[in-house]
């Protein structure tokens, strides 16, 4: 990458420096001719301020030629970023600095100006977002879907026939134990509004012992549910990613409605415009690129292909 191939020149031309003033001092100390000293002392200046020099420019190349992006913890959790970010790098010469948490907090630092870029799933919130001035411009780049996972022993007796709505129903009804991620992200978004849906409000669902908030990622919640034999709201990509270790839990069979597509949408906030206009520019065309989409559409999991892509 051109950043390190920079970095690389002033590291070696400043070291190369410090050790001929080494050497010279040696000679120096060895010798007593004031006017050797004094040309000691000048050299001395001079080496600290190009160590100093060569600290800023490193420091100004670092930051000029990398963006953070915010994303979900989904997304992070499937794989799909370590998969296709080296192509980026390697094009452009930019590094791109990760953060995985859940959309709220992503949004969160888009609106603080923490993020150049965002990665995230929750269109209602995405759209407060940008009506509020905080993003530049926003792309609905590809989807795949919620998945309700449960116990093996399916308590709640949900079947194929039932709608995510009804299956949340059975859950509520049967008392069954629910691991809710409870961290503003993008897939308890899904979930509360599903909940709306049913007639039941978060006030309701905080009084039943068998709701668990986890406030946890993806991966974590998973766990939780399969160490306690419950339901809990999953993207696929994150499920099909964990779902070797879940032993106690199975993806539950039901109807395939508009309710459960997950959308994911790339978002340029404010902040990476003006400080980083350039980089957030390649950024932006490389996602939209077909290469790009090509490389979401055909990513898999266990040999399962798990994103769609807007062409």
């Amino acid at each position: 990458m051109m950043i390190i191939n920079l970095l690389d020149c002033a590291q070696f031309a400043c070291t190369r420096y410090v050790y001929i003033f080494i050497s010279f001092s040696f000679h120096v100390q060895n010798s007593g001719d004031n006017s050797m000293k004094r040309i000691y002392v000048i050299l001395a200046v001079i080496a600290i301020s190009a160590l100093v020099a060569s600290g800023i420019y490193v420091w100004q190349e670092h930051a000029r030629q990398s963006i953070l992006l915010a994303t979900t913890t989904s997304v992070q959790d499937s794989g799909l970023l370590d998969a296709i970010l080296p192509d980026f790098e390697t094009r452009n010469g930019i590094s791109v600095h990760v953060v995985a948490v859940g959309t709220g907090q992503a949004l969160e630092y888009g609106k603080r100006g923490d993020a150049h870029c965002l990665l995230v799933h929750a269109p209602a919130l995405e759209n407060v977002f940008m009506q509020n001035g905080y993003g530049i411009r926003r792309i609905t780049l590809f989807w795949n879907t919620f998945v309700l996972i449960g116990p093996k022993t399916n308590p709640a007796g949900i079947n194929g026939t039932d709608n995510i709505t009804q299956a949340f129903l059975k859950i509520w009804n049967g008392g069954a134990l629910f691991v809710s991620r409870g961290d503003l992200s993008g897939t308890h978004v899904k979930e509360m509004e599903i909940w709306a849906v049913c007639g039941i409000d978060k006030e309701e669902l905080k009084e039943r012992t068998w709701y668990v908030n986890a406030s946890a990622g993806m991966g974590t919640t998973l766990q939780v549910a399969n160490e306690r034999n419950g339901y809990t709201l999953s993207d696929i990509a994150t499920y099909l990613r964990w779902r070797q270790k879940l032993t106690n839990l199975m993806q539950m069979q039901i109807a395939v409605t508009p309710e459960i597509r997950n959308d994911y949408s790339l978002i340029i906030t404010k902040t990476g415009s003006v400080e980083k206009p350039s980089e957030t520019d390649a950024f932006w065309n490389w996602m939209c690129s077909a290469l790009t989409r090509s490389m979401i559409e055909n990513y898999t999991i266990n040999s399962e292909r798990v994103y769609n892509v807007y062409w």
